[in-house]
C-alpha cells in the first residue's frame, strides 16, 4: 500500500508540473501578442511547400520600352524634304497678275499671263512665289497649280499591311524619289498603274531597275542586301501624272 501510495503521488506531481507548464506559456504568448504596438505586421508565416532544388526556375521578363516600330500600326508617309520650282498658272479669273512685290496693291502690277503657262518658281513667302521667267516678279500661290518638283518621302508600312499605292504628279521638271526600308528574304514587287515605270536603286546605289520605262508593267525580286531601296521618278519639262504599287512580303 505504501509503495503503490507513493507511485501515484509522484506521478500527480508530475501531471501538476506539466500542466502549470502549459498555462505559464499559454500566458508567456498572450502577453507577448498585447505587448506587440498597434499597427505593426505581423510576420509572414513559412511557406510549407518545399523547395524544388531540380526544377528550373523561370526568371520573371523585365518590361521595356517598346519602340515606335513596334506600335505602328498604320503606314506613315514622311515628307522629309519638298521644293517647288515651277508652277502653272490656273485663275478661276485670268490672266493672273504678275506684282512687283507679294502685296495686292493696284500699283505693283507689272504683267499678266494667261492660264496654262508655265512658270519658274525661285521661292515662295507668305502665299507668294516669286517667279524669274517667263516675266521676273510676284504671282498668287493659291492662282497656280504646283507640287513638289524635287520631293524624297520615306515610307513605312504598318504593322500586318504589305503593300502601298503612290499617286503624284510632275508639274514641270523634278525627281521624286520613294525610300523603303527592306529585310533580306523580303521580296520587293512595283507594279505600275500609270505613268512610266520607276527606276529602283538599292542600298548600295545600284540601279536594280534603270531609267523610267514606259513598257514594262512589273518587277519583282527576293532582297539579299538588306537596307533603304529607292523608288524613283524623273521628269521633263512638262511633268506627267503617276501611279504605282510598292509591296513588301
Amino acid at each position: 500500500m505504501t509503495r503503490k501510495t507513493s507511485i501515484l503521488m509522484v506521478g500527480g506531481a508530475t501531471l501538476v508540473a506539466v500542466m502549470a507548464g502549459v498555462a505559464f506559456a499559454m500566458m508567456q504568448h498572450a502577453f507577448q501578442r498585447t505587448a506587440t504596438p498597434p499597427g505593426t505586421p505581423s510576420p509572414s508565416p513559412t511557406p510549407s511547400v518545399p523547395v524544388n532544388p531540380t526544377r528550373p526556375v523561370t526568371p520573371t521578363p523585365s518590361i521595356l520600352p517598346v519602340s515606335p516600330e513596334e506600335t505602328r500600326t498604320s503606314t506613315v508617309r514622311e515628307v522629309q524634304s519638298c521644293k517647288v520650282t515651277m508652277a502653272i498658272v490656273n485663275d478661276p479669273e485670268p490672266p493672273i497678275n504678275v506684282r512687283s512685290a507679294p502685296t495686292t496693291d493696284k500699283a505693283n502690277v507689272i504683267g499678266q499671263l494667261k492660264n496654262g503657262t508655265f512658270l519658274m518658281v525661285e521661292k515662295e513667302q507668305n502665299g507668294w512665289f516669286q517667279i524669274t521667267d517667263p516675266i521676273k516678279g510676284w504671282v498668287a500661290k493659291s492662282r497656280t497649280t504646283s507640287s513638289c518638283n524635287e520631293k524624297v518621302e520615306r515610307i513605312r508600312l504598318g504593322s500586318g499591311e504589305t503593300s502601298v499605292s503612290i499617286t503624284d504628279r510632275f508639274i514641270g521638271t523634278g525627281s521624286h524619289r520613294y525610300v523603303f526600308t527592306v529585310q533580306p528574304e523580303q521580296r520587293l514587287t512595283v507594279t505600275r498603274n500609270d505613268g512610266p515605270f520607276p527606276a529602283i536603286v538599292s542600298p548600295s546605289g545600284k540601279f536594280l531597275i534603270g531609267s523610267p520605262d514606259e513598257n514594262r508593267t512589273q518587277w519583282s525580286e527576293v532582297i539579299s542586301e538588306p537596307g533603304d531601296y529607292t523608288v524613283m521618278l524623273d521628269s521633263n519639262y512638262k511633268g506627267y501624272p503617276y501611279s504605282f504599287v510598292v509591296e513588301i512580303r
